[in-house]
């Protein structure tokens, strides 16, 4: 009996979740959406959001219309310029993506390789001038660099405190 009442209370979850998620498809569906945004995507990216996929590299500095862009091969990857330091030699496939920040002043840079190495950089508009590029640092990356200081710190740390006498 308890079996029966667990099944049927699942069902009804299901049911009440296949409804909500119709509520909000219809009313998506109903709303204007000048961006194109839908609420829900499910599954694999369609190929055909990836925007551009450049055939030859490309030069970073150029790319200023908001959107996503691919290299999607290392030797296209390879042939870019103004990538992050130290990216260049990778020749990493990558996907940049290039997005207006909280003001139209200002546009962000993003580069995401295919190993999921992150790079971003701002773009002023008013001066025409592109910041440095910063890499973001992943959770393992810091990790290490925490134990590493941390051995640092153990073996070489010196005791500054006054002893009295």
């Amino acid at each position: 009996m308890i079996e029966i009442l667990e099944t049927d209370n699942v069902n009804l979850g299901r049911q009440k979740a296949n409804t909500n998620f119709e509520t909000i498809q219809t009313h998506l569906d109903s709303q204007e959406n000048p961006h194109g945004v839908t609420a829900v995507q499910i599954g694999a990216v369609p190929v055909d959001s990836w925007g551009t996929v450049w055939d030859a590299g490309q030069d970073l500095n150029t790319i200023l219309t908001p959107g996503v862009y691919a290299a999607p091969t290392n030797a296209i990857a390879a042939a870019c310029s103004s990538l992050p330091e130290g990216y260049t030699a990778s020749g990493q496939a990558f996907k940049l993506i290039v997005e207006t920040t909280s003001t139209v002043n200002f546009l962000r840079q993003t580069l995401i390789g295919r190993t999921g190495v992150m790079y971003a950089r701002t773009y002023n508009v008013s001066n025409a001038a592109f910041g440095t590029w910063e890499k973001y640092v992943t959770s393992a990356e810091f990790a290490a660099l925490a134990a590493r200081v941390a051995a640092l710190e153990g073996t070489n740390s010196v005791d500054t405190t006054e002893s009295e006498e």
